[in-house]
Order: C-alpha cells, then sequence, then structure tokens
C-alpha cells in the first residue's frame, strides 16, 4: 500500500522560507570566504635601494599580495618570514605573490656580502 503525503499551504511556505534562509547563509559564505582573499597589489620603485614610496604595506591575513619591484640598480631582496626571494635587474622589475597566511610584521631586506647584509628596504605588516 503506498502512502501519499500531502503538503499543506503552510508547511510549504515553511520549506520554501528555509529553503531561502539556506541560500542567503551561503551566499554570505561564498561572499565572506571571497573577500578574504582579496588581491592587494602594489607597485614599489627603489632608487638607491630605498623605496620612492610607503615604507609600511599593509594587508589582512587571507589577502592575496603582488610585490611589482622597479630598480634603479641591481638588487636581491628576501621577505622574512615567507622565504620568498627575488632579483630585481637594473632599470628593469619583478615580481613576487603569494599568500598572506601569516600575522605579523616581516622586514623586506637587500641582501649582499659583508656587513650590514639584511638591511631591511620596508616592511609588510599582515594584520589578523
Amino acid at each position: 500500500m503506498a502512502t501519499t503525503t500531502t503538503i499543506t499551504g503552510s508547511a510549504s511556505r515553511a520549506i520554501a522560507i528555509r529553503r531561502s534562509v539556506l541560500v542567503a547563509a551561503a551566499s554570505l559564505a561564498l561572499a565572506g570566504g571571497a573577500a578574504a582573499q582579496a588581491e592587494k597589489s602594489f607597485d614599489i620603485a627603489l632608487a638607491g635601494g630605498k623605496p620612492l614610496g610607503e615604507q609600511t604595506l599593509r594587508v589582512t591575513k587571507g589577502d592575496k599580495v603582488v610585490l611589482r619591484w622597479k630598480s634603479d640598480r641591481p638588487i636581491a631582496l628576501h621577505l622574512h618570514g615567507y622565504d620568498l626571494e627575488t632579483s630585481v635587474p637594473a632599470q628593469g622589475t619583478a615580481t613576487m605573490s603569494f599568500a598572506a597566511s601569516l600575522p605579523g610584521r616581516f622586514p623586506i631586506s637587500e641582501h649582499t656580502h659583508g656587513p650590514g647584509h639584511h638591511r631591511a628596504v620596508l616592511y609588510l605588516e599582515v594584520l589578523p
């Protein structure tokens, strides 16, 4: 014997409301995830190994970070904490891209030989 279930008007409305709430919650969760992975791009010009603009770059944990470097002379750079390195040729460009997964303040240093071989060029702050 087959059983048939009939949904009344008020039960049908309740189901529709629940579905709408679930869809809205899922949309908010997806939007929040997209915001947490925003891209933060910086164009950094160096003259004599020093930045011509900001001394500290600020991003939020979860951001995708893109650092585009330009220098008037060859320079080797190291982002401490993330252990990223790049070499920028004279009058050339180089890019560092990464996900900001570690909160804190990290120096970006010029790597040279001899004393002072880790001179901070600027800082990256990753806010929680």
